[in-house]
């Protein structure tokens, strides 16, 4: 099979996610007495910062949907986002160490730490690294 489109839909995969994501939180961001409890978090005083968040991960999700397009070009947004899941995921991980978050929430730091791989992976291929 063709790695280009391998590479492809693996951004389509990601941007779906990314987006997805994004809107789960977003939407449940309007009714924090169920989401927070749900994962074994206390209800912040305020949801600015979860929903400036997660809009930022839409964004991303929406530049992975760009690459996925052309493929050749616009890698800048995965190395912005490669910094950004590293950081996010680290952050998930202290948070749930610390007993802030649920095992549920930081399982996706997870998912964030796969994708870096395999942005590792496309930029090898690429001859980028």
């Amino acid at each position: 099979m063709d790695k280009n489109f391998i590479y492809k839909n693996m951004f389509r995969f990601m941007a779906g996610y990314d987006i997805l994501i994004s809107a789960i939180c977003l939407v449940a961001s309007f009714a924090p007495e169920i989401f927070f409890p749900t994962f074994n978090m206390p209800i912040p005083s305020t949801m600015v910062w979860l929903q400036m968040t997660v809009l930022l991960i839409m964004c991303l999700g929406i530049g992975h949907l760009i690459v996925s397009m052309d493929i050749k070009n616009n890698h800048g947004v995965l190395i912005v986002g490669g910094i950004a899941r590293a950081l996010t995921a680290t952050v998930m991980f202290i948070y749930f160490a610390l007993g802030e978050i649920g095992l549920s929430i930081a399982l996706l730091g997870i998912g964030d730490y796969i994708f870096i791989g395999l942005y590792v992976e496309f930029f090898l291929y690429q001859r980028k690294l």
